[in-house]
C-alpha cells in the first residue's frame, strides 16, 4: 500500500482532508482481503459533497466548528453504509488525527477481530483447497 507511505499523518481535517480520505480510499479500494489488516475503507468524499459542506463554512469559524461540520458530514455519510459504519469512522477520526482514548481503544478491538476473522477464513480455504486436491488425486 505505498499509497499510505505517502500521507503525513500530521495532517488535519483544515489541511487536505479530501485529499486523505481519497488516497485511503483509492488504497483500500485496491487491496484484497486477504491482505487487509483493518476493514475496508468505504467512506468517500465527491466534489459535491465537499461543495456542500463548504457552503456551511463561513470565514468566522474556528477549526473546532470546520471539523465539527465534517465529522457530522461523515457521520451521516456513514449511515448510509449497510456494515462498517463504526470501523470507517473510527478510521475517518484515525487519518485526521481525532481518535479519543476510548475510540483507540475501540479500533485497536475491530481490527484485532477483523485480522482473526480475516485469518481465520484464510486457514479455512486454504484446507478446503486442499482437502479438494488431495481427494481428487486419491482415485
Amino acid at each position: 500500500m505505498k499509497e499510505q507511505e505517502n500521507i503525513n499523518p500530521s495532517e488535519t481535517l483544515e489541511a487536505g482532508t479530501y485529499e486523505i480520505i481519497r488516497k485511503r480510499l483509492i488504497a483500500s479500494a485496491a487491496m484484497r482481503n486477504a491482505y487487509r489488516a483493518e476493514p475496508p475503507f468505504k467512506l468517500k468524499g465527491s466534489y459535491r459533497d465537499m461543495n456542500k459542506m463548504l457552503s456551511k463554512i463561513v470565514p468566522l469559524m474556528n477549526p473546532q466548528e470546520v471539523e465539527s461540520i465534517i465529522l457530522t458530514h461523515y457521520e451521516n455519510e456513514s449511515q448510509t453504509l449497510t456494515t462498517d459504519s463504526e470501523s470507517n469512522l473510527l478510521k475517518l477520526k484515525e487519518i485526521a488525527n481525532m481518535l479519543t482514548a476510548d475510540e483507540k481503544v475501540r479500533w485497536e478491538q475491530i481490527k484485532e477481530v477483523f485480522n482473526k476473522n480475516n485469518q481465520f477464513f484464510i486457514n479455512h480455504l486454504s484446507y478446503i483447497i486442499y482437502s479438494s486436491a488431495t481427494s481428487c488425486c486419491k482415485k
